[in-house]
């Protein structure tokens, strides 16, 4: 799970414990939160590679280079989330509320992909957003 500019750590928390609900290995971010994250991943911590970079374009660079599949969380997108996830490692980037993604960081991904809501809200906030994705990622 890879995070653009999310900068609440309470969001930051919610979603480190999700990652650790899911299995996932790593939470990677360019924002530096201490304590607080501490306080509410509530031992999410434990069982999560917290990974601040100081430049997460390169990293997604990285990782793409490693074999996962980059798959980039948009609302407007064609492609649901579940169409989009193949077998073997994922990385799933999210941006903040109404910031989004850095420029550099919208242009490294694999596939683009909305998670699929039948109500009227179609963009949630972040550690929702997380939550659903990474569940779409599990039952896959």
């Amino acid at each position: 799970m890879l995070l653009d500019r999310v900068s609440d750590p309470r969001n930051i928390g919610a979603i480190i414990r999700v990652c650790a609900a899911f299995g996932v290995s790593a939470l990677i971010s360019t924002t530096r939160h201490g304590r607080l994250v501490a306080k509410t991943a509530s031992r999410g911590l434990e069982h999560v590679h917290y990974i601040k970079v100081p430049n997460l374009a390169r990293a997604l660079t990285y990782l793409s280079k490693a074999g996962f599949l980059i798959i980039r969380l948009d609302s407007g997108s064609g492609l649901t989330l579940d169409e989009a996830i193949r077998h073997g490692p994922l990385g799933l980037v999210l941006g903040a509320e109404n910031k989004g993604l850095r420029y550099l960081t919208r242009e490294r991904w694999d596939c683009m992909a909305r998670i699929a809501l039948p109500g009227a809200i179609v963009s949630l906030n972040v550690s929702t957003a997380a939550s659903l994705a990474l569940h779409a990622a599990a039952i896959r």
